[in-house]
């Protein structure tokens, strides 16, 4: 890592958020702007202007659409032979709500 960046971490304000996203993905995140974009409920959405409020929900939406193609892509792979119906079926348990959440917590950010 840069030394200079390794610095201005350091010496963040948000340092400890930056070495929790280490501890749990192995990595510094680049821009912690969108991790906390990403971590911050709508219940506690800061307005920024004229009623508009920045919240998760926005990160939200698209990744739920990146993750099910990402789903949908490795079961159209694994199960080459299978039917449009098995593989909804299949994508469907894999992104619901339910397994994403345990999927959270044994990743800690719950």
């Amino acid at each position: 890592m840069n030394f200079f960046r390794f610095i201005r971490i350091f010496f963040s304000r948000n340092k400890h958020l930056y070495l929790y996203i280490k501890n749990i993905f192995g990595f510094l995140p680049g821009n912690i702007f969108l991790y906390k974009l990403a971590l911050r409920h709508k219940s506690v959405a800061k307005e920024i202007s004229n009623g508009v409020k920045v919240s998760n929900e926005r990160l939200e939406y698209l990744g739920d659409a990146v993750l099910g193609t990402i789903v949908a892509d490795y079961m159209f792979k694994k199960f080459p032979l299978k039917d449009e119906g098995f593989l909804t079926e299949m994508r469907s348990k894999v992104v619901k709500r339910s397994q994403l959440n345990s999927l959270a917590q044994k990743l800690g950010i719950d």
